[in-house]
């Protein structure tokens, strides 16, 4: 793994924060004071994930035609992943949300969900490899969610910080990472490059960590490649 890119998927491949979009959207309860508690640092990430998803009161179908009316991808993805591959780059999602939404977004993408480090470190150039929590619908039942990694990160689960660590530990040589918020604080501090924007633009400021501020895959793409 020589040119690896580390990207998040809420906020930054997407236009909108899709989890967030999906609660506002199908959550029966105060979703934002339990993200509150997440930010507080009372509840970690994957408490917070599962009390969310225990919330949704949607079917697969209605999701899917809510994904599909309402998410957008930001400018210039398709471009860049075309780019990632003419330059033998490997491109990594790295996500707290879920397996669900993302499938469906990036439906035509050739997409490999590993279950370990080990697996994450051994993808190919011609797929992207997600790392994200998975979901799980039963009718009668609802909603419910699995972690195929570690859940004990407060910060994030999976943990952002672990797996770049992994990564850079693979032997990759140049690790870019792309990021909007405080989910990727662990993989600015771990990498080579950064691309921020929103929140961790202020992160990075603030703790002294060289940034470039990107509005959309083009920005990436014209200083990246």
């Amino acid at each position: 793994m020589e040119k690896v890119i580390a990207c998040d998927f809420d906020g930054t491949i997407t236009e909108e924060d899709v989890c967030d979009e999906i609660m506002t959207a199908f959550s029966d309860v105060d979703w934002q004071s339990i993200g509150e508690e997440y930010v507080r640092g009372e509840i970690s990430h994957a408490e917070m994930n599962a009390r969310f998803i225990q919330s949704v009161r949607a079917t697969p179908a209605q999701l899917d035609e809510f994904l599909l009316d309402r998410i957008r991808l930001r400018a210039g993805f398709h471009y860049f992943l075309e780019r990632c591959k003419e330059e033998h780059t490997i491109l990594i999602i790295l996500s707290g949300g879920w397996d669900y939404y993302i499938r469906k977004i990036l439906g035509g993408t050739k997409l490999n969900f590993p279950k370990s480090l080990e697996k994450v470190t051994s993808v190919v150039r011609d797929e992207i490899a997600v790392v994200c929590n998975n979901i799980v619908y039963k009718p009668g039942n609802g909603w419910s969610i699995e972690f195929p990694f570690s859940a004990h990160s407060k910060e994030c689960t999976p943990d952002k910080r672990a797996v770049v660590t992994a990564i850079k530990g693979s032997g990759c040589q140049e690790l870019t990472i792309i990021g909007d918020g405080f989910t990727d604080q662990g993989m600015a501090v771990a990498a080579h490059r950064v691309f921020a924007r929103k929140s961790l633009v202020d992160f990075c400021r603030n703790h002294r960590i060289s940034f470039e501020c990107f509005e959309d895959f083009n920005d990436i793409s014209s200083r990246l490649f």
